[in-house]
């Protein structure tokens, strides 16, 4: 089963040697675009307690943060998926930080019974164990459809799977007479 998970991602982008050098800003060469991640829509304190707990962003604490300061945030709205502000600086574009949401579907935990337990319980009233459990072990895919698409008890099933496999001899119901049936 599928559930989606949405979180916002925040990305820094500054250049501000580019400007001063005069080249055209260009990613991976004069700049590299820093994300970050959250499961909620990052307001500037978000953004400025991560500046203060990694210890890299600390060469921004006199270049980018001044300048995002003087800017304001950029927030979405339930009707965008994203916000873009583009940083300037001494009205030369240095930079900009954009603000992104989007959800990515991921499995859901499914708990999944385990077969060993039972099979080892059950194997151990056949006269060859060892085949008996590789037999089992070999049919496990189509014993755990089996349970996923019909709520049978497991026992049960390892012990019909045996049956099949001459590992154990099926249980015979004896007829019932009429006066047992009513």
């Amino acid at each position: 089963m599928l559930k989606r998970e949405r979180f916002w991602a925040l990305t820094i982008e500054f250049w501000p040697n580019a400007v001063e050098s005069g080249a055209r800003p260009t990613e991976g060469v004069t700049h590299r675009r820093h994300y970050f991640f959250f499961r909620h829509p990052p307001v500037r304190e978000d953004f400025l307690d991560i500046c203060r707990q990694l210890p890299w962003t600390g060469v921004w604490n006199d270049t980018l943060l001044p300048i995002i300061a003087k800017h304001p945030w950029p927030m979405i709205d339930s009707m965008h998926k994203s916000a873009g502000v583009e940083l300037l600086d001494q009205s030369k574009l240095v930079g900009r930080v954009n603000v992104y949401r989007e959800d990515r579907w991921e499995n859901q935990h499914v708990v999944v019974p385990s077969l060993f337990e039972d099979i080892n319980e059950i194997t151990r009233r056949c006269k060859d164990k060892d085949g008996a459990r590789r037999y089992v072990e070999s049919r496990e895919y189509e014993i755990m459809e089996k349970l996923a698409a019909e709520p049978l008890e497991i026992d049960d099933e390892i012990r019909r799977v045996l049956v099949e496999g001459g590992f154990l001899k099926g249980r015979k119901r004896k007829a019932l007479t009429p006066a047992q049936a009513s």
